[in-house]
């Protein structure tokens, strides 16, 4: 048989079963491979991008309660007024009740003026503050209050925010004569022990732990903790 003849017979025999078999083999395990290396990298990827949302709504929800302890004190004095509206002119302007999931006070900022003058605001400079848990079947969330004594319409009276992610908050207190943190605080309790003192009426500090957890499918769950330091009276 001729060389020629037996190239012709090559070519038209093709590829045996066998050599299909490792083939594919071969496809497949490459295959498995690259996917999994996709899968994990994703997987990998997925989770640190939630875990970085998990953060910053925890850190927004720190950012927005330091602002709210650090006005429980007015900067200027307080109006007539505003102390017949807080209905107590000697003390009831300083206040400050709170326990280990909630926490209300009187907060004191700049009013919103939106293109009024300052003398008449759409909003006053004094409202109260609280915040919540509201726990359900299955899960629960975090929300702050926030009631002014006077508002101008289109603004309301009252507004009801609630946190993203945020699952959960602990507040501790820490007593400046004891020395020590406690889980409830009350401005009420503390002018019946401090009498006309000023002193003592506001913890030292507050401290907050913040639960955040993001994401439907494999969530992410990151706890943060700041201590917040409150004004301090000397007289």
């Amino acid at each position: 048989m001729s060389t020629l003849r037996k190239k012709e017979i090559a070519l038209v025999r093709g590829y045996t079963l066998i050599e299909l078999m490792v083939a594919l083999v071969i496809i497949t395990i490459s295959s498995l491979t690259v996917y999994r290396t996709f899968t994990s990298g994703w997987f990998v990827w997925d989770k640190a991008i939630k875990r970085i949302e998990a953060i910053r709504s925890a850190r927004s929800f720190i950012k927005i309660l330091t602002k709210d302890l650090k006005t429980i004190v007015a900067a200027e004095p307080v109006s007539e007024e505003a102390l017949k509206v807080l209905k107590d002119i000697k003390r009831e302007y300083f206040k400050l009740i709170g326990s280990e999931n909630s926490l209300e006070m009187i907060c004191y900022s700049k009013p919103v003026t939106s293109y009024w003058p300052e003398y008449f605001p759409r909003r006053s400079s004094i409202c109260y503050v609280s915040y919540f848990i509201n726990t359900d079947e299955k899960t629960s969330s975090v929300y702050r209050r926030v009631k002014w004594y006077n508002a101008v319409l289109p603004y309301k009276d009252e507004e009801i925010e609630k946190f993203d992610n945020i699952v959960d908050v602990k507040f501790s207190f820490l007593n400046d004569y004891k020395g020590n943190w406690e889980t409830s605080w009350s401005t009420d309790e503390m002018i019946k022990l401090m009498g006309f003192s000023y002193r003592g009426l506001f913890p030292r500090c507050v401290k907050v732990n913040v639960t955040s957890k993001s994401g439907d499918i494999r969530p992410q769950e990151i706890s943060l903790e700041t201590t917040i330091s409150l004004i301090a009276f000397e007289r």
